[in-house]
């Protein structure tokens, strides 16, 4: 029964500016939740504070796969990939750990959330809409953010933990 099932909504991760459009459909789903008799709940989990340490927990990894043929032939990437792999190249060996130990922060957080009674935790998909073709940033909140950050805030954390993922499409009305 509805009554049974807990969502959890992980703050400070869910505290970051959404477009309106999110907005009014992440409060709609929190509302439609709670009126169908879902139990959403906060969760205070300081560890999931967006964006964390994602890039030292990745990028390394990724200058792993791609520095060799970087090094060798840096045209073949175009200019704004051939620049974010340059990037993974910069990342020392304490930064990487940091990073991991980053990522088993966030992995014990939604665990303690999901061992500790809730369901779910609960977030919107994305902080914006739509990303037009050509303009690397997306208005979010009455401000201009890069779309890589907008398109991957909550979905990334979840990525970088290892657990499992589930994004339902919300339609709200009128």
């Amino acid at each position: 029964s509805p009554g049974s099932i807990t969502l959890g909504i992980p703050h400070p991760w869910v505290d970051r500016l959404l477009d309106d459009a999110v907005a009014s459909g992440w409060t709609w789903f929190r509302d439609a939740a709670a009126a169908a008799g879902i139990s959403v709940v906060d969760l205070d989990l300081p560890e999931l504070e967006y964006p964390g340490n994602i890039l030292a927990s990745v990028y390394p990894e990724v200058a792993l796969v791609h520095a060799e043929r970087y090094m060798a032939e840096p045209e073949l990437y175009g200019r704004e990939v051939g620049d974010r792999v340059a990037s993974t190249l910069e990342y020392t060996l304490d930064e990487y750990v940091d990073g991991l130990a980053w990522r088993r922060r966030v992995a014990d957080a939604l665990d303690r959330a999901l061992f500790g009674g809730c369901d779910a935790v609960i977030t919107p998909a994305v902080a914006a809409m739509r990303k037009v073709i050509g303009v690397d940033t997306i208005p979010v909140g009455g401000t201009d953010e890069g779309y890589r950050s907008a398109l991957s805030c909550f979905t990334a954390v979840v990525n970088h933990a290892g657990h499992p993922a589930l994004v339902a499409p919300v339609n709200v009305p009128g």
